[in-house]
């Protein structure tokens, strides 16, 4: 299986690995995943709630990521607007501003993600619970990723009026 850049985020690069069934992952890495690390990243990213609890348990690193591109499991949970599965990720200590190597946060992610589908409300719901849950648990919601963009500019990039209404209330600028 074989790990694609993000060309046009991570948002697009799950939702795609999601349609397709494929993995992310990175075959020139110099870090892989372990087999477990794998496996807890990819509840993540299917919104598997009882599966990431359950690697939890078995002592899987909640901050682990697939290779050296520094996708994690809260990046994974924000980018499909897996509310419980952010909830738990948060509970066990997940890092709320790591950044991945092109300077996405879990929050940028959610919003970016958030901006790709924007047009129906009950569809956005869920990304906007997921920036309160990482905004509460302290994330900087005003962080710039590797091109400078903050969650408001990313919003106002896809004209996301609503998104960019919760990104005001969670003090984004």
């Amino acid at each position: 299986m074989t790990h694609t850049r993000r060309p046009f985020g991570l948002a697009l690069a799950v939702f795609l690995a999601m349609a397709t069934g494929t993995a992310i992952h990175s075959a020139a890495a110099d870090r892989e995943a372990t087999e477990e690390e794998q496996g807890f990243l990819d509840a993540a990213m299917d919104g598997d709630v009882q599966l990431v609890k359950k690697f939890l348990e078995k002592g899987v690193d909640v901050n682990a990521t697939y290779d050296e591109d520094g996708i994690n499991a809260l990046m994974q949970a924000a980018a499909g607007s897996h509310v419980e599965v952010v909830k738990v990720l948060l509970a066990a200590g997940a890092a709320v501003d790591t950044k991945d190597s092109e300077g996405m946060t879990a929050f940028l992610v959610a919003v970016d993600a958030c901006g790709n589908i924007h047009g129906d409300v009950e569809v956005e719901e869920p990304y906007w619970e997921v920036m309160r849950l990482l905004a509460g648990a302290g994330a900087d919601v005003n962080a710039k990723n590797g091109e400078g963009q903050t969650a408001m500019a990313i919003a106002q990039s896809y004209d996301d009026q609503r998104a960019r209404g919760v990104l005001a209330e969670l003090g984004a600028k």
